[in-house]
């Protein structure tokens, strides 16, 4: 495949640094000829102990171990099974199950509690790498496994050839403005490993704080992770967020903490990476819109209500089914070549579309922290935490002591566990 064929010949002498990361209270610098000279030693290790060709990486996603790993399972042609979170254990073991999984690679951190999964499952420790000769072998004929995040169950299997994770590779490249020499601060591995294979210096660190002394002018991240910076970044100047719906007062913190940043905010679905976009100060004067679609993404509304709502359909080659057609169970509109979210449909109801409600029910009580609103056997509902002042109309209101999210964004509520909360 020729991207791996450019990033082995491109790499092997190239002194320019790959990763940025931090172990033992000090910071290290990977230069990319040491990373891919590492990532052939972790190829010799899973040639000798791993006989199994779906590989889960249960590594702190910011260790260099990570990545060590992953382009190594990619680059030897196995099945490279991420898991977001692994506090679930009853949701672990069913995507180990639905992803035949019997091989983990730990690190010098997770082999310590690689007790949450069954016997049956091998454990290699990752580390063991720095023993083993380079083998410089690399195939075209890897897989990679991610998750969708539960939101309504059970985690949906994704399953994406090499070939066509990097035609989404592609896609994004195509749709964020980054320059050659951008110093890029990423903060979920499937965007560090996309970060990585296109060439950018990357440093990988959970805590925003501590990366600003480093400057980074670029930054992929998760919304919850940008949320929680507690002291702005003044040197990133352009951004790219997706993965989860954003309220009102959410997108305006957003823009607070990067002030300087273009930051690109992105519609779009584990089965479809991109399928519009807009940008965050657009976003806070026309909440829940997205201004421009995506080149190569066909979108369509079905069904529509006497509103002009109905379900999200997306189409085209990069969209993940046996026909490249994708319906996103979320409910919108077009309006003048925009497309306005306005909830999901399983839990909204004619009049009643719950990411909209969600976001007048934050805006009109100041001391709520979360609020989630859905409709659920004929009766409408919203589970807060926090303290509420006004109510509206027919909705049952429910005080949770926490609200259960999903595995993988951290900021979408988790409705079948709401349901839970509301039938005790």
């Amino acid at each position: 495949m020729k991207i791996i064929d450019e990033f082995v010949l491109n790499n092997k002498n190239n002194h320019k640094t790959a990763l940025i990361f931090k172990r033992n209270h000090k910071w290290i610098k990977k230069s990319f000829a040491e990373f891919l000279n590492d990532v052939f030693k972790m190829n010799n290790l899973i040639k000798t102990e791993v006989e199994d060709d779906n590989i889960l990486i249960f590594s702190y996603p910011y260790t260099y171990e990570f990545y060590v790993t992953a382009f190594s399972v990619i680059l030897s042609g196995k099945n490279l099974v991420i898991i977001d979170s692994f506090k679930d254990r009853k949701k672990v073991k069913a995507m180990l199950n639905m992803s035949s999984t019997k091989m983990v690679i730990c690190d010098h951190i997770t082999k310590f509690i690689s007790f949450v999964f069954q016997r049956n499952i091998k454990k290699i420790n990752a580390n063991k790498f720095k023993k083993y000769s380079p083998l410089e072998s690399f195939k075209d004929s890897g897989r990679v496994t991610t998750f969708t995040s539960g939101t309504t169950g059970m985690p949906k299997m994704i399953l994406r050839e090499i070939s066509f994770l990097f035609d989404q590779v592609e896609m994004i490249k195509n749709n964020i403005d980054f320059v050659e020499n951008e110093l890029l601060y990423a903060l979920l591995p499937m965007y560090s490993i996309m970060s990585l294979f296109l060439g950018y210096s990357t440093i990988i660190n959970k805590n925003p704080s501590a990366v600003s002394k480093f400057n980074p002018t670029a930054l992929i991240a998760t919304i919850k992770s940008i949320q929680t910076i507690k002291k702005p970044i003044n040197s990133v100047k352009r951004a790219f967020i997706g993965g989860a719906i954003l309220y009102s007062e959410e997108s305006k913190r957003l823009q607070n903490n990067l002030p300087n940043a273009d930051i690109t905010y992105v519609y779009g679905a584990s089965e479809s990476a991109m399928i519009y976009k807009t940008t965050v100060r657009k976003y806070i004067e026309n909440p829940f819109t997205f201004d421009e679609g995506i080149k190569g993404v066909e979108i369509e509304i079905t069904n529509l209500d006497e509103n002009g709502v109905g379900e999200i359909v997306v189409k085209g080659d990069t969209v993940i089914s046996e026909n490249h057609i994708h319906f996103t169970g979320d409910l919108g509109r077009l309006i003048k070549g925009k497309l306005q979210i306005v909830g999901r449909k399983k839990y909204s109801q004619l009049g009643f579309y719950n990411y909209l409600v969600d976001d007048e029910v934050l805006k009109a009580n100041s001391k709520i922290k979360e609020a989630f609103s859905f409709a659920f056997n004929n009766q409408k509902y919203v589970v807060y935490t926090g303290v509420i002042a006004k109510k509206m109309n027919g909705i049952i209101y429910k005080r949770a002591n926490k609200i259960p999210h999903d595995l993988k964004h951290k900021t979408k509520a988790d409705y079948s566990r709401l349901i839970d909360i509301v039938n005790r």
